[in-house]
C-alpha cells in the first residue's frame, strides 16, 4: 500500500512585496485558512443537431477569461493590520506584487508571482473572542512561475 503524498497547511503560503527595491516578500501573520482558486469564466454556445433539431443541443464552451484569487481568513495580527490598512486604505488599493508560494520538496514546489489586487477585506470579532479577518486577493493579469529546487 502507498499512502498520499500529503501537503502539510504550512507548505504553502501566501507572501506579499513590500513595495522595496530590492523588492522583499513576506508572509502576513494569523491567516488560519487559506484557499487558492483559479477561476474560468466560459462562454457557452447551445449547438443545435442539423439533422434533428428537435434533439437536445449539446453545449460548446469556450474560455472568455481567466483569473487566479487567493482567500485567506483567521486570527487578525496586530502587525498584519497594518499591512492589510495600507494596502487597502493607504494604497487605495492599488496593485501589490503577490506571490503564492509551494514549498513542497517536490518537482511541483516553487511560486506564482505578479501583481495583486486587495479584492476583499473584512474583520470581525465579538466579546470575550479575537478578532477575526477574512481576506481575498485576485492577480491582476497572468502570473508567472518560478520553479524552486525540490
Amino acid at each position: 500500500m502507498a499512502l498520499a503524498k500529503s501537503i502539510r497547511f504550512g507548505s504553502q503560503r501566501v507572501l506579499l512585496g513590500d513595495r522595496g527595491d530590492p523588492e522583499t516578500f513576506t508572509s502576513p501573520c494569523g491567516l488560519t485558512t487559506l484557499g487558492f482558486s483559479p477561476n474560468i469564466s466560459l462562454t457557452d454556445t447551445p449547438i443545435p443537431d442539423c439533422d434533428d433539431p428537435d434533439l437536445p443541443v449539446w453545449i460548446e464552451s469556450e474560455v472568455n477569461s481567466n483569473q487566479i484569487r487567493i482567500t485567506g481568513s483567521g486570527i487578525l495580527d496586530a502587525d498584519a493590520l497594518v499591512v492589510w490598512q495600507d494596502w487597502y486604505f493607504e494604497q487605495d488599493g492599488a496593485a501589490r506584487n503577490c506571490r503564492w508560494n509551494r514549498n513542497l520538496g517536490t518537482a511541483a514546489a516553487g511560486y506564482f508571482e505578479g501583481p495583486a489586487v486587495l479584492a476583499s477585506y473584512s474583520e470581525s470579532g465579538e466579546r470575550t473572542g479575537r478578532w477575526q479577518v477574512d481576506i481575498e486577493i485576485a492577480f491582476s493579469g497572468k502570473p508567472s512561475w518560478t520553479a524552486t529546487p525540490a
